[in-house]
């Protein structure tokens, strides 16, 4: 199990299409989903400036730390893979620019062998997906303005199931926090 804290960044353009990436699970074969460009804070580094290092990274786009809404929400997830399980803390930010031409140089190795393809999804697109996106509600955090920081408590986004050893609803919860 790894815990860590980390950034996540929901890019719009201006007609509101989402830059989402579809990432994978090597060890679930056939596994994946849709997630907003983001990933870990670095030791030193404030949530603020590893959310405008992860665009770069991930996008090719270099954005000033102005640019960046938020946080404007937070939450926990578990995510359950073939060979991990990560609690995660998550701050969201928010991004609205001109579409642009996404540059993947900068992935890791674990993101250039998981990270299948990249796209701008509309609303009407993601109402048509079939592949899940994480967080589900991508679309509505797009609305929040970031003058409050909304909870959105914990959630198991998994491409394998997890177990928590009991049947209550609010284990997720308290498993994150532990």
């Amino acid at each position: 199990m790894k815990r860590r804290t980390a950034v996540r960044v929901v890019v719009s353009d201006l007609d509101g299409a989402l830059l989402l990436f579809r990432d994978s699970d090597p060890g679930a074969p056939g596994s994946a989903w849709w997630m907003t460009p983001g990933g870990g804070i670095d030791p030193g580094e404030s949530a603020l400036e590893a959310a405008v290092r992860e665009v770069r990274e991930e996008t090719g786009l270099v954005i000033a730390a102005g640019d960046l809404v938020g946080p404007v929400a937070r939450r926990a997830s578990v995510h359950g893979y073939s060979d991990l399980v990560t609690v995660q803390h998550e701050d969201f930010y928010l991004l609205t620019v001109p579409r642009f031409d996404v540059v993947t140089t900068g992935h890791t190795d674990d993101e250039q062998l998981t990270v299948t393809g990249h796209a701008w999804l509309s609303d009407e697109d993601l109402a048509r997906e079939q592949v899940p996106v994480w967080p589900a509600d991508v679309v509505s955090l797009r609305a929040l303005s970031g003058e409050v920081v909304v909870e959105l408590g914990a959630i198991e986004e998994s491409t394998v199931p997890l177990r928590l050893g009991c049947q209550d609803p609010d284990a997720v919860r308290r498993w994150s926090t532990a």
